[in-house]
């Protein structure tokens, strides 16, 4: 009989020989014979490997942290679809003031960032981040009093000056907001909780463009006190998180 035949013959028979398969260090695989039955199972027994726990995005404080980063970053589209809309649509100013908002917008993220957060160093993460709100919330109200004002000139001022408040939020809570949303999660799941943060700021990128534009088309009152709530809710969420999440309570530039 050729060795060909005798393979066959040896797998056909009723299990009685065992099969030596590799297995990477870490399983361990062993057949055990069930003398009553005559049938043969596998047994995989995993050594030094303990499955990751999934709970602390159902039930640990990373989710405020997620929800915080939605207000965020819903604030921060206000810049690109309700202001110069608004301030060349509906209060009727001059077509650069748009541009003056995001020049202006542009040279304080850019020159006055590394500045203003090396100036906070010391501070407790989540009081930035309600500061960060605070300055949103003001800027909102000082667009919304623009719609008040008679005056071109002194509506166009207004207006860079609620721009200058808005930017203000943004370069106080920005890079605070990140620094969080990555220190808070675990080690071993740090790639799953920013992917999951990164979700909510796609969230609020899908959302922004629909509800603000709703809301402009409904009056100034409505996107500007909207808008205002976005960030009441963003402060209230950083307080929480600030009581919560170990990385929002340290100060900044701290270890």
């Amino acid at each position: 009989m050729s060795s060909s035949s005798s393979v066959q013959t040896s797998i056909r028979s009723s299990g009685s020989q065992s099969c030596r398969t590799y297995a990477p260090p870490a399983i361990t695989r062993s057949a055990q014979r069930d003398d009553r039955r005559g049938e043969t199972t596998t047994r995989v027994v995993t050594q030094g490997y303990t499955p990751p726990d999934r709970s602390y995005t159902r039930t640990g404080p990373y989710l405020p942290v997620v929800a915080h980063q939605l207000c965020f970053a819903i604030s921060l589209f206000a810049l690109n679809i309700a202001i110069p809309v608004y301030a060349v649509d509906v209060l009727g100013l001059p077509g650069w003031t748009a541009g003056a908002v995001f020049t202006l917008n542009t040279l304080m993220v850019g020159s006055a960032q590394g500045t203003v957060v090396g100036w906070l160093s010391g501070r407790v993460r989540s009081r930035v981040l309600v500061a960060g709100h605070a300055c949103f919330a003001a800027g909102y109200l000082l667009f919304l009093a623009a719609d008040r004002v008679a005056a071109l000139a002194l509506a166009v001022g207004v207006v860079l000056l609620g721009a200058i408040s808005y930017t203000s939020g943004e370069i106080v809570g920005g890079p605070i907001t990140s620094a969080v949303a990555a220190e808070s999660a675990p080690d071993a799941l740090r790639g799953r909780y920013l992917a999951l943060n990164q979700f909510a700021v796609s969230v609020a990128g899908a959302v922004a463009p629909a509800a603000l534009s709703g809301l402009l088309s409904t009056g100034a009152a409505a996107i500007w006190l909207a808008l205002v709530g976005v960030s009441v809710l963003g402060a209230a969420l950083a307080t929480t998180i600030g009581k919560v999440v170990p990385a929002a309570q340290s100060p900044i530039g701290g270890v």
